[in-house]
């Protein structure tokens, strides 16, 4: 029977004698089956002697296995018996005798036992010490399956090999491996000897102005950590320090598990420190203990050795570690090139010039201070268009008066935003003007002409002028930690005008004007089609049906305007092909027209072979139907309208 005794308020297990539920008459070993090892494993667990698959009832009675030789070498050690796990004589007489007292051991203070747990050290065979209500985990070989356990796999990840830790940086890995327990039993790590080797040329020695600590990691669990303070240094130069890892930090058998070293960089790195210098960790060797109670220190398996376990470290700053990028990216809500209707008297305030992105890349927040835009006119000035200069983001809105009155391009800097933007996050902004009158006085300086635009652009001089600052405290780099640049469309400021938009450009195939196609004479044709609308603003608006004195266009060979060739062209109102009686196109105010201009381009020896182009330029238009368009001329922003090269030969 079982007793249970107490002493000095622990718990102590005693076995007494029990009787023989069977007579043991064969020896038995691992492979044996039948009666006899049904008899023997129940014996073995009513006795204490666990047999972890039997007790969670994962398998049945009857086969001697690797669990049950366990049990048996605990029941020898126990009786006396040499631990062979074969049931032998000696092992059947004591089996057949129904077993001897124990004298078991005490768990440490705060702690008490649990049966039906593997063997540990302080803790009664068959029992495992747990701790009480508040105690701390036990040590040893708490909670370990199997007997003999080494560590049979330790290989180096190569993801993590030459890294960098920056300035402050938490957790950094730097150094991994596989690691998986042999087949035999799991193993509880106890200690791991790292080493720091430093290679310097102008910087410190010490280990500690470039690293804070070291953390070991199971997994995800942290299960050991040091102070670079703590190291000790040799006379080579070498840091090097064994660290006490957690309780419960186990490698089961045959489980490949992962290991981590990581870093924390010392904060206020010094600039000389990270110039040239690198470090090198190691890790020497590994202190275990097996199911039995063995402690190993293992300094030879697999990349365990003094040529593979090692990482190569480079310290540089915060923002270099982070890899903190702030990008400059275009948003297509930016406005195209437009005719934005102005009042005549008072100012037409928040008119968007440009809409933009900010993203930013990395693991480290910033911190946007300044942000400089720059404005461009055709006009009297920028100051002429505008006095007042918005910049709204993340919901924000920042204003600054613009000045500039005497120049047609200048910068305005928003200044003390203090906006955090976060690792990760993307930010819409957009750039708006508060819009003069158009009084066009001479005795104002606020004044501006009809047609008169503005283009909000961040140019690379702007970005490199931005202040942000990471979350050290230190200032992005241009170009490396600050990249892109925005340039808006302009928008035209009138009371009343047209405004163009392009459809399509298409260089038709070139045909001959005789003989196959190609020949070798130079009398080909080509066809360029350049397509688009014109919308009426603040009035109804008369464009020209001809293609000669109201409309520009012109065609180049190989980027060079040419006159050689005789250019015939027509133009075709798709929406509404109605003229008035003086042969105009009226287009009503708010509504859009499209238009197709077809340009014929036929070339000669005079002309010559080569690559031929068409493009719109200007367009003529009045809010009078007269065959004189006096009311204005639509130039704003038309690169775009200009077909792609065609051969002609």
């Amino acid at each position: 029977m079982k007793k249970v005794l107490i002493a000095s308020g622990v718990a102590v297990l005693a076995f007494a004698m029990i009787a023989s539920a069977a007579s043991f008459n064969t020896n038995l070993t691992v492979g044996s089956t039948g009666a006899d090892v049904v008899a023997l494993q129940t014996q073995l667990l009513a006795s204490g002697f666990v047999i972890p698959a039997l007790s969670s009832g994962d398998a049945t009675k009857g086969y001697f296995g690797s669990q049950t030789q366990t049990a048996v070498k605990r029941y020898q050690a126990a009786n006396g018996i040499p631990s062979t796990g074969f049931v032998g004589p000696l092992t059947r007489g004591a089996l057949n005798g129904g077993g001897v007292a124990m004298t078991p051991a005490t768990c440490p203070a705060g702690f008490t036992c649990s049966a039906n747990m593997p063997v540990v050290v302080n803790c009664p065979i068959g029992f495992d010490c747990i701790p009480k209500a508040g105690g701390a985990p036990v040590t040893g070989t708490t909670g370990l399956v199997g007997s003999y356990g080494t560590i049979a796999t330790f290989s180096q990840l190569s993801q993590y090999s030459t890294e960098e830790v920056g300035d402050g940086q938490k957790d950094v890995k730097v150094l991994a491996f596989e690691a998986k327990a042999a087949k035999d039993g799991d193993v509880a790590l106890q200690s791991m000897k790292l080493a720091f080797v430093l290679t310097n040329t102008s910087g410190s020695t010490r280990i500690a102005d470039y690293v804070n600590s070291v953390s070991i990691w199971l997994g995800e669990t942290r299960i050991g950590t040091a102070s670079a303070v703590d190291f000790n240094k040799d006379s080579t130069g070498k840091y090097s320090k064994t660290i006490t890892l957690n309780a419960g930090s186990i490698l089961r058998a045959d489980v490949t598990q992962n290991i981590y070293f990581t870093l924390d960089g010392a904060n206020n790195l010094d600039t000389g420190d990270i110039d040239s210098e690198v470090v090198t960790l190691d890790v020497e060797n590994i202190r275990y203990v097996d199911g039995f109670g063995v402690t190993t220190t293992e300094t030879g398996v697999g990349d365990l050795d003094a040529s593979g376990s090692v990482a190569t470290v480079a310290f540089v700053s915060f923002s270099t570690s982070a890899d903190t990028i702030l990008k400059l990216v275009s948003d297509s809500s930016s406005p195209e090139t437009n005719i934005v209707v102005v009042n005549a008297s008072s100012n037409t305030d928040k008119v968007i010039l440009l809409t933009g992105k900010l993203k930013l890349d990395g693991s480290s927040k910033v911190v946007l201070d300044q942000f400089p835009v720059t404005l461009t006119t055709d006009g009297d000035s920028v100051g002429a268009l505008t006095g007042t200069l918005t910049l709204k983001i993340d919901g924000k809105e920042y204003s600054e008066s613009v000045g500039l009155t005497a120049a047609q391009t200048g910068s305005v800097t928003f200044d003390n935003l203090d906006l955090t933007i976060n690792a990760g996050e993307t930010l819409t902004f957009s750039i708006s003007a508060d819009v003069n009158d158009v009084e066009n006085t001479a005795a104002s300086s606020t004044d501006f002409d009809e047609g008169d635009y503005l283009i909000a652009s961040v140019s690379a001089t702007n970005r490199s002028y931005m202040v942000v600052e990471n979350s050290a405290g230190d200032a992005l780099t241009d170009a490396t930690e600050k990249t892109g640049t925005l340039t808006g469309k302009a928008q035209s400021f009138r009371t009343k005008g047209i405004a163009l938009m392009l459809v399509s450009v298409v260089p038709n195939d070139a045909t001959p004007t005789s003989g196959s196609f190609p020949d070798s004479a130079n009398n080909d044709t080509g066809l360029f089609i350049i397509r688009y609308t014109v919308r009426a603003i603040g009035d109804t608006m008369y464009v020209s049906s001809l293609t000669t004195a109201d409309l520009t266009y012109v065609v180049d060979k190989a980027g060079v305007a040419t006159t050689s060739v005789t250019i015939a062209a027509t133009l075709v109102n798709n929406t509404d092909a109605t003229k008035t009686t003086v042969g105009n196109y009226e287009i009503s105010e708010g509504t859009s027209e499209t238009f197709t201009l077809s340009i014929s381009v036929p070339i000669s020896a005079a002309s010559g072979t080569g690559q031929y182009r068409a493009a719109l330029t200007a367009l003529e238009w009045d809010t009078v139907d007269d065959t004189d368009m006096t009311g204005g001329t639509y130039t704003s922003n038309m690169d775009g309208f200009k077909t792609a090269y065609q051969i002609l030969n």
